[in-house]
């Protein structure tokens, strides 16, 4: 359940980072980045870089949605801290390449995500609550919106609710 989660972290942090109008304005996954995260964190340097990005990434969502929502780049505690262990233990090996285009990171999203069966969705889209994150078809689902939002050149921020008390 970990590896898909990262490896859609991965792809739509480092499309974030790619699009022509960026949608957070950092450069953790490109060759500079990476190389500048490299001399700080040697031993670390790919969690170091994902993790930054997802900072970046959530507080831009954050912006957008409710104080209790969560959505890719800001998850349940315990879903966070198990990302972060994964991936300090694998780094980037079982998440493939980074992305080096805005068009490949698409392309990858589009492999990931199902066809297009909703109509094109903008800004805030509720899918319901955050224990649905696990479903891959709801990660499928994310990964297309994310795709269609970045063709069609306009921000869509899929979020989860809380669970009820």
């Amino acid at each position: 359940m970990l590896l898909p989660i990262l490896r859609l972290r991965l792809l739509v942090a480092a499309l974030g980072e790619r699009l022509p109008t960026p949608w957070w304005r950092s450069q953790f996954l490109s060759p500079a980045g990476a190389n500048f995260i490299e001399r700080v964190f040697p031993r670390t340097a790919q969690a170091a870089a994902l993790e930054s990005i997802t900072l970046a990434a959530s507080r831009d969502h954050d912006a957008h949605l409710a104080p209790h929502a969560f959505h890719l780049f800001r998850l349940p505690i315990y879903l966070e801290d198990q990302l972060s262990l994964h991936l300090r233990e694998h780094g980037f090996a079982l998440l493939g390449a980074v992305p080096l285009s805005s068009d490949d990171a698409i392309a990858r999203l589009t492999e990931l995500g199902r066809p297009e069966t909703q109509p094109r969705a903008e800004g805030p889209r509720n899918l319901g609550p955050v224990s649905r994150f696990g479903d891959p078809k709801v990660q499928s689902g994310v990964a297309s919106l994310y795709a269609q939002a970045a063709r069609a050149g306009s921000r869509v921020f899929p979020y989860f609710e809380a669970a009820a008390q």
